[in-house]
């Protein structure tokens, strides 16, 4: 958990360990009570592609530094690539 601009922000970094690329990329980010329960959510959009092997650094903005929170992937659109030319 990081600041920026006086907002708090959550960092990590996800890694595409799939055989496809991925896009439209979506996180679910869990607001935590104190026994650990999910008390408010919401999704966050990142803003790139990732190929098989590639890793990005992410960051989301959350209410409370705080605060604790989960982050999962919540969706994404795999990338098949192009079919072979004959």
């Amino acid at each position: 958990m990081t600041e920026r601009d006086g907002s708090a922000l959550i960092v990590g970094k996800l890694h595409n360990v799939s055989f496809y690329g991925v896009s439209r990329v979506q996180l679910l980010v869990d607001q935590l009570d104190a026994a650990g329960r999910a008390v408010a959510q919401r999704i966050a959009w990142l803003g790139f592609s990732l190929q098989p092997g590639e890793s990005v650094f992410f960051d989301v903005s959350v209410p409370r530094r705080d605060d604790k929170y989960d982050v999962r992937v919540y969706a994404f659109d795999r990338k098949f690539g192009e079919a072979p030319s004959r």
